[in-house]
């Protein structure tokens, strides 16, 4: 279960970081890598290995979290990476179930969601990603926003080798 790969490893499976920090879980990784000196962090992650994705891998098991950190060398990157991953992994609490309430005019759908920020071609694509970035809920869009970006350029490269 995933909520599981939260919690402490085994004992014998701790994460002994260079400078004597011992991490137990994904949490404790998190908080080491807002603090951790640059020389110690590129003591465990090398262009040979990544000893921190090595170790989610093999003691944490969580398999998606150390696929995604094995592609990273960066420290700050690495960081957002776990947090993300237990933001995943977190459980979200359930929402009460609220009881119908007498008919409201409806507001158009419009004017109910909140303002998300959408690519404009006026900008470029620097301001479009980085308006993406300061957006609350990023990844969707995100992901959709560079999707597009790679089929759009695929199709292209298709078309100009037919012509």
């Amino acid at each position: 279960m995933e909520i599981d790969l939260l919690n402490d490893v085994n004992e014998n499976e701790y994460f002994r970081v260079n400078d004597g920090t011992i991490l137990k879980n994904l949490n404790d990784l998190l908080e080491s890598l807002k603090t951790m000196p640059s020389e110690i962090f590129h003591s465990h992650v090398t262009e040979d290995r990544n000893d921190f994705a090595n170790w989610v891998r093999n003691s944490v098991g969580d398999r998606v979290l150390a696929d995604r950190l094995e592609g990273t060398k960066k420290q700050d990157q690495m960081y957002r990476l776990v947090q993300r991953r237990i933001e995943e992994l977190t459980p979200k609490p359930e929402k009460p179930k609220e009881e119908p309430a007498e008919k409201e005019e409806e507001k158009p759908k419009a004017e109910t969601q909140e303002a998300k920020p959408t690519p404009s071609p006026t900008k470029s694509v620097t301001e479009n990603v980085k308006a993406l970035m300061e957006s609350k809920d990023i990844r969707g869009e995100f992901v959709d926003f560079l999707l597009g970006l790679v089929i759009g350029f695929i199709i292209g490269l298709i078309i100009k080798t037919l012509i």
